[in-house]
């Protein structure tokens, strides 16, 4: 009989004397078409390891001037993979430098046959993912999505031996988000995600300017967007415009409730206490959005309904009574424990 996958809770994990410091290379991909989440919970986790005296090495196809900027302030080197190559030369070369103990992979267009190929130059392997719809060739998958229908499917998709740490435990969310405060709230937060969603938020704008019992309106773009001074012009004295926030939390804090399309800034809201009108567009984000709705941390709504004035009054008067629990008072941060999981698995393989 096959011995069962294991998934891993947090009370699960022993505790063992680590003494090497290990070699990552992350893989991951940002920009304009792609957005930034890729990028954010990676750095969550790459700070982290480098606060344990690791390395990390960064293997991507571009990034763009203000994260490659982060990264270097951390001291991240970062190795391009040219654009005809499908980044296995490169991952070889870093391998030649210095060899890799953790290859950690965060990107949708990377599968077991990829990873069958890149086990010539790492032993070990970990896949950020929560679409579970390919096979992965890992050691350790982590799908920080609030536990859900869809993470069934990875019993089918990973190798027996693989550690699954599944659920809202392990959310890569910078320490920052583990913060209280007691400062007065006002106004709505509003942000669609990196990448451009300049047509989406416009027609939002159009509507919330009308709504004024929901301001100042606190608007977040990235620098993919139509430049800020647009956005501004366009808020005038109904609120103020953002762009491309390194820690955006004090933002996030000032707000009473929120409007986002439904990814991982979610969970950071969630974590703050932060009400949302959660705005969903796939399978997955459908799943994420109604999980918060079921926990009293806001309401699900597809983007299709934004063009229903009617609905969109109806979400954000429901939110505005809304006054859930932070998260950040039940967990702890994620990145300390899916930190712990590598080093472990590495020291006990």
């Amino acid at each position: 009989m096959d011995a069962p996958h294991m998934v891993v809770t947090h009370m699960s994990i022993a505790i063992f004397p680590i003494i090497k410091r290990l070699n990552f290379v992350f893989r991951w991909d940002a920009g304009k078409n792609i957005g930034n989440g890729h990028f954010m919970r990676c750095m969550v986790l790459s700070t982290e390891l480098l606060k344990r005296g690791h390395t990390v090495t960064v293997l991507c196809w571009h990034v763009p001037s203000h994260l490659q900027n982060l990264l270097t302030d951390l001291g991240i080197k970062v190795h391009c993979v040219s654009l005809d190559s499908d980044g296995l030369a490169e991952l070889s070369d870093i391998n030649e430098m210095k060899k890799i103990d953790w290859l950690v992979i965060d990107h949708y267009g990377i599968e077991a046959q990829w990873e069958n190929e890149a086990r010539r130059f790492t032993s070990l392997i970990m896949v950020i993912d929560d679409l579970a719809n390919r096979k992965h060739n890992c050691d350790l998958l982590l799908d920080q999505n609030v536990p859900n229908n869809l993470q069934k499917g990875y019993a089918d998709l990973v190798p027996k031996h693989c550690v699954q740490a599944l659920g809202w435990t392990y959310l890569l969310a910078r320490t920052s988000f583990y913060s209280r405060s007691e400062k007065p709230r006002s106004g709505t937060l509003i942000f669609l995600g990196g990448g451009d969603h300049s047509a989406a938020l416009s027609s939002l704008l159009d509507q919330l300017l009308k709504k004024t019992e929901h301001h100042p309106l606190k608007v977040l773009v990235s620098s993919d967007y139509l430049p800020l001074a647009y956005w501004q012009s366009m808020v005038g004295d109904s609120g103020q415009v953002h762009c491309d926030l390194v820690d955006p939390v004090s933002l996030y804090l000032s707000a009473t409730s929120a409007v986002v399309r439904c990814g991982f800034i979610s969970y950071e809201l969630a974590l703050l206490g932060i009400p949302a009108v959660h705005i969903y567009t796939s399978v997955v984000q459908a799943e994420v959005a109604q999980k918060m709705a079921y926990h009293g941390m806001g309401v699900a709504l597809q983007e299709l309904q934004l063009a229903n004035s009617e609905l969109l009054d109806t979400a954000l008067q429901h939110v505005s009574s809304m006054n859930p629990k932070p998260l950040n008072e039940q967990l702890i941060p994620g990145a300390s424990l899916v930190a712990e999981l590598l080093e472990h698995i590495h020291e006990h393989r």
